[in-house]
């Protein structure tokens, strides 16, 4: 998370690093998948680097939220932010359980694949301040 949270403030931009590794953990989970369907020693290697590397986003996407928010609404748009994720958070560990038992770990592991996938798709390529334009536009002499 340190090192993501450098490299986000190096390229000044919190979204392009998270879409970056939204497809290298859809990458990792897709990995996974192959070698947990095909038996494969693979799929450990895998599994650890999915352990590690989809924590990675949690930081850049809390501070992407409070940026872009500006501080009036930073408060509630993390409240939002963090209820959506919680809820999702908390569907998922019953809804795999159930694909695992109904079919198995790597079918699982294939279905996850889409989920950062998508998400690298849905998170737009950059964010604005958050501000409205009257207060980010440089003033032209009007009062």
């Amino acid at each position: 998370r340190l090192a993501v949270g450098h490299w986000s403030d190096r390229v000044g931009d919190r979204v392009r690093p998270m879409r970056t590794l939204a497809v290298a953990i859809g990458v990792i989970v897709l990995v996974l998948a192959v070698g947990a369907l095909s038996g494969s020693s693979a799929a450990t290697v895998a599994l650890l680097a999915a352990a590690v590397l989809t924590v990675t986003t949690n930081g850049l996407a809390f501070t992407a939220v409070a940026e872009y928010a500006g501080r009036s609404w930073a408060g509630r748009a993390l409240g939002i932010q963090n209820t959506g994720q919680n809820l999702l958070a908390a569907a998922t560990p019953p809804v795999l359980g159930a694909l695992v038992s109904g079919t198995a770990y790597g079918t699982a592991f294939a279905t996850a694949v889409a989920f950062p996938l998508v998400a690298a798709l849905l998170v737009p390529g950059r964010l604005g301040t958050g501000k409205p334009a009257a207060e980010t536009e440089p003033s032209l002499g009007r009062s």
